[in-house]
């Protein structure tokens, strides 16, 4: 049986960031893995962005965002213990986060960290 193919999704990276991002996921991940970068796509929904061919459009930008695409929770928690550099907003794709466009996942996963940095 095939595996899926795993990768990420990222908002507010640099090209040098992203190189660094992709190496770093690919190493713990154990396989090839695909970058997406939805950096100038905000007006787009993310199951838009993801389904179509991974874009390269690179611009360092508040927020970072880094949405997981397949990992399972043991890689998804070693990155988030263990990520190069600053570390971005982290999220994975639900059904109802897919149906939104970019900006507003931005805008929730923004909200969400306040509330919880309130706590």
């Amino acid at each position: 049986m095939e595996e899926s193919p795993i990768g990420f999704m990222i908002h507010g990276f640099s090209k040098d960031e992203t190189q660094l991002v992709h190496e770093f996921l690919q190493t713990l991940a154990g396989c090839e893995i695909i970058p997406i970068s939805a950096t100038g796509m905000e007006t787009l929904r993310v199951a838009e962005i993801l389904n179509s061919a991974p874009y390269d459009n690179f611009a360092s930008s508040e927020p970072k965002i880094l949405m997981f695409l397949g990992f399972g929770d043991d890689k998804i928690g070693a990155a988030m213990k263990h990520f190069p550099g600053e570390k971005p907003i982290f999220c994975s794709p639900t059904e109802q986060n897919l149906q939104w466009t970019l900006e507003y996942l931005i805008e929730h996963l923004l909200e969400e960290r306040a509330s919880f940095s309130k706590k």
